[in-house]
């Protein structure tokens, strides 16, 4: 059963109780830090459980203001109270739910967790549910770190978490900070892993892992969309975000402030047809919010995503108070419907491909005018658009002092949009190098689906064609060796006990290792090979005699007191004609990869003697 979500109504004065709450964590915490490294400051005799106390209390006062908070597509113009739009979905690990009510649940499961999930499934919301939760009811201080900040700092980890701090009142020297990180009293929320940039990525990972290595104590929380490359992070245990059931959509669209009638009718519907006829919309609390939003315009809910993304940038387009349910026309740029479209379009490819989801207003203007001078729109009044963008089509978001996307799953949409008005050449060159550059955002980011969804045979030729042909030479090189495959993607196999020690699987589990610069030189086929498989809608099923092939390998592994085994040793041993059974889900992936590639050459054919013969036809 997947977690109900969380019944909330806010309290009276809510500041009230974060204060209560604050002051007590505080000193339990500070008395803690202060046992825990009081010989290091004999060197300040001045400084004392006092000190940490003020300097905590000032902090979390004002980090509880930001993330007790939020705006979001509905509520674009007054951040509203986090509990008053958010249900609590559930995650997941190896088929075992786990409610998210209380952190402790998360918390009882290790000290390093990863928690991973599709745009729009409310990671962030989620993150900050867990920063009030353990204020209220732990004895540890939350510290929540938005990673994306990262991508414009040529600075080191700590240096960023000790900096968001200082930006939200901490005032205390960063020595004495590194101290108190030995007592084990922080909950580090890490938002957005997914949101850096590929050429810091790399660092950034190690860097997590260094510092929930050196202060183990201390709890370290990730969100991010899916990746393959955690599975190279052992000290890691990932966890699945869940979708919302049908129960827990009504809850959500109750809470929300939006037109009584609209919201009543909706409702109805979504209980009685709507939920079950478009389930992988109305169980993501993003693309429920927008069915809400474009329900009353459109009498039916598109099947394809970017139908349904079209229809909600059209809807806000042309209806600007959803609240009260009133058709407001405020388009300051002056520009139709397809203009205003096409410099947005261009606008998020620009800053798509350059990793920008945040903007100062400096940085804006500079992308738009790079975007007006691109379209040759000499007369496009920059700041006019800029207005249209947060107040009449709310694409963006005003988040302190800059603007980011209301969420990322529209940026990526309207790159998509861009994308297919270039040539196959361009294209070509474009999307090749962008994916084995950017290698880890091409099994889950929504940018490739919806560009595949838009151009199948134009995305086959240019990107699918050319890729898949390298990998397919070099198989055909080594005789078809799996053995040869498995080796080109691993560093090895290992079983691990952690899970069963945790009461989450029933024995031990199989990874395969991953180590530092595998990524970059392989990594690749293994995301585009998954993709594949989700785009044609394929899933790998074990063979039959996987459960016995599983057993020998355990019992091996066992038998040897081995945790690991590197490939050479792998393929010299008796395990070597069971590798292909035992890796199923990468054999069975690549051989569908092989059969679309197959697939696409054919069609390839085809569509040059259609060409020709038209052409033949024509003269």
């Amino acid at each position: 059963m997947a977690d109900s979500g969380i019944s909330y109504t806010q309290p009276v004065d809510i500041n009230k109780i974060a204060s209560d709450s604050i002051s007590k964590l505080v000193q339990v915490c500070a008395k803690k830090i202060f046992e825990t490294v009081r010989d290091k400051l004999q060197e300040n005799a001045a400084k004392s459980e006092i000190d940490y106390r003020d300097a905590f209390t000032q902090y979390l006062q004002q980090a509880f203001e930001k993330c007790s908070k939020m705006k979001t597509l509905l509520y674009r113009k007054e951040s509203k109270y986090l509990y008053d739009f958010y249900e609590c979905v559930g995650v997941s690990m190896s088929g075992k739910e786990i409610s998210t009510r209380q952190i402790m649940n998360i918390l009882n499961l290790g000290h390093n967790i990863i928690i991973s999930g599709t745009g729009g499934i409310g990671k962030t919301t989620m993150l900050k549910h867990f920063f009030l939760n353990t204020i209220q009811n732990t004895n540890l201080i939350p510290i929540f770190v938005e990673l994306r900040s990262m991508n414009e700092q040529d600075i080191q980890l700590d240096e960023c978490i000790y900096r968001n701090m200082c930006l939200l009142g901490f005032q205390m020297e960063k020595k004495y900070f590194d101290y108190s990180l030995e007592a084990g009293c922080y909950v580090f929320l890490f938002d957005g892993y997914d949101e850096i940039k590929q050429e810091k990525m790399d660092a950034l990972a190690k860097a997590l892992v260094a510092l929930s290595d050196r202060y183990p104590d201390n709890y370290f929380i990730i969100s991010s969309r899916p990746m393959r490359e955690f599975i190279g992070w052992n000290s890691f245990l990932e966890l699945e975000a869940e979708n919302l059931t049908k129960e827990q959509a009504l809850s959500l669209v109750r809470k929300l402030q939006y037109d009584e009638e609209v919201k009543r009718k909706f409702l109805r519907d979504l209980d009685r047809s709507l939920y079950d006829e478009h389930e992988s919309f109305a169980s993501n609390p993003l693309l429920l919010t927008i069915m809400l939003l474009t329900y009353e315009e459109h009498a039916s809910i598109p099947d394809r995503l970017n139908d349904f993304y079209e229809q909600a940038f059209l809807t806000l387009f042309n209806s600007h108070d959803a609240t009260k349910g009133a058709f407001v026309r405020d388009i300051r740029s002056r520009l139709p419907y397809n203009e205003f479209k096409n410099v947005f379009a261009h606008f998020c490819f620009k800053t798509y491909f350059k990793g920008v989801y945040e903007f100062t207003e400096a940085q804006l203007h500079a992308f738009l005018n790079e975007t007006r001078i691109k379209l040759c729109m000499d007369g496009l009044d920059v700041q006019n658009f800029i207005y249209d963008l947060t107040h009449s089509v709310c694409m963006l978001i005003e988040d302190g002092v800059n603007l980011r996307f209301s969420h990322r799953s529209f940026q990526e949409y309207f790159a998509a949009v861009y994308t297919t008005s270039l040539s196959d050449e361009t294209q070509g060159r474009l999307l090749q190098k962008w994916v084995c550059d950017n290698s880890y955002r091409i099994r889950e980011e929504n940018f490739l689906f919806m560009l595949y969804d838009m151009q199948p045979g134009r995305c086959e030729r240019n990107l699918f064609l050319p890729l898949l042909n390298q990998i397919a030479r070099r198989f055909e090189a080594k005789n078809r060796s799996y053995e040869w495959l498995l080796a080109y993607f691993f560093d090895g196999i290992t079983l691990d006990e952690a899970l069963e020690d945790k009461g989450i699987v029933d024995g031990p589990s199989i990874g395969f290792l991953i180590r530092d610069g595998r990524i970059a030189k392989n990594y690749m086929y293994i995301n585009l090979l998954a993709m594949i498989s989700k785009l044609n809608g394929f899933r790998p099923q074990p063979p039959a005699n996987y459960n016995e092939t599983f057993n020998r390998f355990v019992d091996y592994y066992e038998g040897y007191a081995l945790t690991e085994m590197g490939w050479n040793n792998l393929v010299e041993s008796e395990l070597c004609p069971l590798l292909p059974t035992i890796s199923y889900w990468y054999c069975q992936q690549f051989d569908h990869a092989m059969a679309f590639l197959c697939r696409i050459k054919d069609r390839c054919v085809h569509n040059v003697k259609k060409d020709f013969n038209n052409l033949l036809d024509s003269l």
